[in-house]
């Protein structure tokens, strides 16, 4: 058994192409629902985590050290007007997670805890940028019947 975390854009589902677009239903990458299922079917435990559930975006910009050290500015006025869309895109995630995913996922990223510790991390660099790997290679290399 292994401890997965797994990105959700890109990896579970297509984003859409505005970023600001959270009406448009979202789409699962091929192979992603029957990959979530075999994984979990396998006995790993799967956590979901996204850039969406960045709590610096949604609840206080000074929450990103980068900001809070001075080496990334931002403008206020810009980050409040964004912070309803990165709230919009993180309840978004969650409804989507629910309806499709609510039996096979053992936690989605709330954003508390920073970047969590497990065994596998399936993010875009290795299901999409990395040629010859996508979800059929993952469930050879991890799924049920390894």
């Amino acid at each position: 058994m292994l401890r997965i975390a797994l990105e959700f854009d890109n990896v579970v589902v297509q984003p859409p192409a505005l970023f600001d677009d959270v009406t448009t239903p979202l789409v699962f990458i091929v192979g992603a629902q029957r990959g979530l299922f075999e994984l979990k079917r396998a006995g790993h435990l799967l956590l979901l985590c996204s850039d969406r559930a960045n709590r610096a975006n949604r609840e206080n910009a000074q929450l990103d050290p980068l900001v809070r050290n001075g080496k990334v500015r931002i403008d206020p006025n810009v980050w409040a007007e964004n912070r309803p869309i990165y709230q919009a895109r993180y309840e978004q995630m969650l409804a989507f997670c629910q309806k499709y995913l609510s039996k096979t996922l053992d936690a989605i990223d709330d954003g508390q805890q920073g970047k969590p510790a497990v065994d596998l991390w399936i993010d875009t660099k290795s299901i999409g940028l990395v040629p010859g790997v996508g979800w059929s290679r993952i469930l050879h290399l991890y799924g049920a019947n390894t």
